[in-house]
């Protein structure tokens, strides 16, 4: 009983993170106003009972990931002193990875595809609902008014488009796929496409990274599921995520570990080979356009922005890439890198198969969006890491 207990606790926390802001959405449409306080304060609490959970569980936590985030903690306050500026978000970001994974690791490597599939279940109703009633779904979820509530959308994007979904919630030059469902674009729990796509790839990297591990009948529900989700959400930078994993799973992971920390450089000097391709084109919002958007950016700052001493002056948010040097600064960020690289263990095909998932999964999108540090996205993929990176249950297996 006590080892189910505690099984449905990290569970219910990692739901948490997926729910909170859906379920704070509707708080905002129907009963009171929900601010960026509010946000604040329950993610907030969501972490401290993660690190609750894995303090009070009596269990020895894995010293690398403790350090790890330790390190991220140290080198984010030292960069704040430098800067005689208060900036948190950034190392607020950051240690969700190790703190995920620790709670991943403490799980256990255990079959998750039960309950894997019981959470694409309720995604997909509930996107199925916004898809085919959404009327009457924005009735009890004004999306685009929870966002400017909580201050990270301004107030002239409410009239963006004629409905109170996201933006991005209609694709008004036409979808990747299924045409057929018209320009609305389903976010279900979380609010906005871009997440909603990037969970339907991760539940399609977790389930090829442990496909020979779980049943058969699991793997092709839950990567049926993730397929729906990727056209429903018509997420064109997921689907093409989704297509790399199937090469990592098939061909990459074959490759030596050195090979995982190659993937960051080598996708910034992609973009950089773009930009220069372009001649000085505008910054168009197609993909050669985001690419040479962040070559621009990166290119353009000056040495104090690259050692962490000051912020950038424009906005980057369309490139994760220019966030993490902004917020640490290029040293910061080399580091950060190879230590995430070198913690990820790389013993068995399934820890082979996901880390080349998520390194590539990083890479490619640091160099058009941020998205994947948001915590609705990124408490699901580095616990499902952790529970890969744990022992197997067979191997000096502990009780709860």
């Amino acid at each position: 009983m006590e080892t189910i207990s505690r099984s449905h606790i990290i569970l219910g926390l990692v739901a948490a993170t997926l729910f909170f802001n859906f379920g704070l959405c509707f708080v905002n449409t129907n009963v009171a106003a929900v601010g960026e306080a509010h946000v604040i304060l329950a993610e907030a609490l969501i972490m401290a009972a993660t690190w609750g959970v894995l303090l009070l569980s009596g269990r020895p936590l894995d010293t690398r990931w403790v350090c790890f985030a330790l390190a991220i903690v140290v080198f984010a306050v030292l960069v704040m002193i430098l800067r005689e500026q208060i900036q948190p978000k950034t190392v607020r970001d950051l240690i969700i990875i190790p703190t995920f994974v620790l709670l991943g690791i403490q799980y256990g490597r255990r079959d998750l595809s039960k309950a894997l599939i019981a959470l694409c279940v309720v995604v997909l109703a509930v996107g199925i609902v916004e898809a085919a009633l959404l009327d009457t779904y924005q009735k009890y979820f004004n999306i685009i008014r929870y966002f400017i509530s909580k201050g990270s959308t301004p107030e002239e994007q409410a009239s963006f488009n004629s409905t109170s979904l996201f933006v991005s919630g209609i694709r008004s030059g036409g979808r990747v796929l299924g045409g057929f469902l018209g320009e609305q674009r389903v976010s279900s729990i979380f609010l906005e496409p871009v997440s909603s796509a990037m969970f339907a790839a991760i539940v399609a990297f977790y389930t090829l990274s442990v496909f020979d591990e779980i049943d058969r009948s699991s793997a092709v529900a839950l990567l049926t599921m993730a397929a729906i989700f990727l056209v429903l959400s018509d997420g064109r930078l997921a689907m093409g995520l989704t297509l790399a994993a199937v090469v990592a799973f098939v061909v990459l992971y074959q490759l030596p570990k050195l090979s995982l920390y190659l993937y960051l450089p080598a996708a910034v000097g992609f973009a950089f080979v773009v930009d220069a391709l372009r001649q000085a084109q505008s910054t168009s919002d197609d993909l050669p356009g985001r690419l040479s958007k962040t070559a621009q950016i990166v290119g353009s700052m000056d040495m104090q922005v690259m050692l962490g001493l000051s912020l950038f002056p424009r906005s980057t948010v369309d490139s994760g890439v220019a966030y993490l040097i902004e917020g640490i600064g290029l040293v910061g960020t080399a580091v950060f890198w190879c230590g995430l690289c070198t913690l990820m263990r790389y013993d068995d095909r399934c820890q082979r198969r996901l880390a080349h998932m998520i390194c590539l999964y990083l890479s490619l999108s640091w160099l058009v969006s941020y998205a994947t540090f948001t915590i609705k996205t990124a408490a699901l993929l580095w616990f499902l890491l952790g529970t890969v990176q744990a022992q197997r249950l067979g191997s000096n297996r502990t009780s709860d």
